[in-house]
């Protein structure tokens, strides 16, 4: 077993009663943080990430009714779970709706010796061979990534290939469909990227939901929305302001919308504001030296105001 290139298998599919609490977040925390989605974004995730965050916020919430809740780009869900736990601890009572853009992926296995992880549309998230994690990480260095370049181009090519000459493959999965296996043997079964740490809560509902594409789910639905790591400097701006637009409309009015980021030296650098009676954000506070795109949405989407943070926080 290896802690710092965990296998899939490894991190989901072994029996966690063969392992300590420390050993299993230190396996997904290594994983996800290898996880590359089509987007470019990693599924960064760990245990306690916002115990400087959860107070501020918490202190913000009404009390003397249930509070609805939305986290936005929940990741593994283990920092909303441990949200809804510190809300419990405060006397809040608290519904949260937990969503992300991919719940749900799908594992191909050739015997035991090949795993493909996948999302619906064939993208390939991860590849273990022979027990070993493969993975074409951007964050390696470039030497490392050059070294890894033709392996893992020839990887995906014979993937691509097996992809496209079995179009009922991409049908069931696609429909999300069950365990079942295919032509050369490839058995193909639905996997949740969420933490096996994550227990059943009454109140913590999972979603798969995508801000950018949400319509008009959830309207006028929420007493806060929390967007960490989610909504960033580097985004497209006209994406940025379609991913507040959605969040916004989902708000009721004197709701708080919760921007955080955190950053390479694991700071939360985070900014609440408050939507207003004219549906307009106000800032109420600020956890480290605030969201890096405070001003953007104070500006209502103005490119001008969207830099990159010119020191380290």
């Amino acid at each position: 077993m290896s802690r710092l290139k965990p296998t899939i298998r490894e991190t989901f599919l072994t029996d966690l009663s063969s392992r300590d609490a420390t050993m299993q977040e230190e396996l997904e925390r290594n994983f996800y943080s290898r996880l590359r989605l089509p987007s470019g974004v990693y599924k960064t995730t760990h245990t306690r990430r916002f115990d400087d965050l959860n107070p501020v916020v918490n202190e913000l919430l009404p009390r003397g009714r249930r509070v609805e809740i939305l986290d936005v780009g929940i990741s593994s869900g283990i920092s909303t779970i441990e949200w809804l736990e510190a809300m419990r601890a405060s006397g809040i009572d608290a519904r949260i709706i937990g969503g992300d853009l991919d719940i749900t992926a799908h594992l191909l296995s050739l015997g035991n010796w090949l795993d493909v992880l996948i999302d619906r549309t064939g993208y390939v998230l991860q590849v273990d061979l022979g027990g070993r994690s493969i993975t074409n990480h951007a964050r390696f260095p470039l030497a490392r990534r050059a070294l890894l370049a033709l392996p893992v181009f020839c990887m995906n090519a014979a993937f691509n290939i097996f992809w496209f000459l079995n179009p009922e493959l991409r049908r069931h999965i696609a429909a999300d469909g069950g365990e079942r296996t295919f032509a050369l043997g490839v058995r193909c079964r639905p996997q949740t990227l969420l933490s096996p740490r994550l227990r059943r809560d009454e109140d913590l509902e999972l979603i798969e939901d995508d801000i950018v594409a949400a319509g008009e789910s959830f309207v006028d639905r929420f007493d806060a929305i929390r967007a960490a790591n989610v909504l960033n400097f580097y985004l497209d701006p006209q994406m940025l302001v379609s991913m507040l637009n959605t969040l916004r409309r989902r708000l009721r009015v004197g709701g708080l919308l919760i921007l955080c980021r955190t950053n390479d030296q694991g700071r939360n650098l985070g900014t609440i504001f408050r939507i207003n009676e004219e549906r307009e954000f106000e800032v109420v506070s600020r956890v480290g030296a605030g969201s890096e795109i405070e001003a953007f949405v104070l500006s209502g989407g103005d490119p001008a105001a969207l830099r990159r943070p010119t020191t380290r926080s």
